[in-house]
């Protein structure tokens, strides 16, 4: 027997799951009411060709610095807040929102519809605001161990560095904007008195 491609093997794959369903109409029912439901549920918004990052709030316990944003794409403003956290390798990334188990379905759902590009966009602006922290796993210059439970200040390259970032983004009118054609950043401010979106 001649092996299959990957999309041979989709298709098959596909045809089978059809079958599967089609032996049970209220699985069936279920996944269609869930597809609904998302169409109405996840925000959508429209392509920009910039991304702007706004309103930040930072908490940085002993342990662990997370924090989140507002976002635009162009004028149109996401209606739900971005987490975000920083990772084993010592960068910042989004966190995105989710459904969790919408309809009773054992699965969860991203809440906004962000494009692969947009997403790194974003990442890319979090990583030029932020400095990077020590990655977990062995601290060469002092021997110890970078782990989950690490406090916070150990894993900082720079702590003037990162308290200067905290104190820019916390600043009431810092935003920064990341253009999408070429991952180009522009720092920017916006005005308090008058509203961003």
């Amino acid at each position: 027997m001649a092996e299959l491609t990957s999309q041979e093997e989709l298709e098959l794959y596909n045809k089978e799951q059809e079958e599967w369903l089609e032996k049970r109409p209220e699985i069936k029912q279920h996944i269609q009411e869930i597809r609904s439901w998302l169409k109405k549920n996840v925000e959508v918004h429209p392509v920009s060709q910039e991304i702007t990052l706004y309103d930040f709030e930072l908490e940085v316990p002993r342990q662990e610095i997370q924090g989140s944003f507002n976002l635009l794409f162009g004028e149109f403003k996401c209606g739900r807040r971005i987490n975000f956290s920083f990772g084993e390798n010592g960068k910042a990334s989004m966190g995105m929102p989710m459904f969790h188990s919408p309809l009773g379905a054992p699965c969860s759902y991203s809440a906004i519809d962000i494009s692969h590009t947009e997403e790194k966009a974003i990442n890319h602006a979090l990583n030029y605001i932020f400095p990077r922290l020590k990655s977990y796993g062995l601290d060469h210059k002092t021997g110890s161990h970078i782990e989950l439970g690490t406090p916070v200040i150990n894993r900082m390259i720079d702590s003037t560095e990162f308290i200067h970032a905290k104190e820019k983004v916390l600043s009431s009118n810092y935003a920064i904007t990341i253009k999408i054609d070429g991952n180009k950043i522009q720092e920017s401010s916006y005005e308090t008195s008058k509203p961003v979106w």
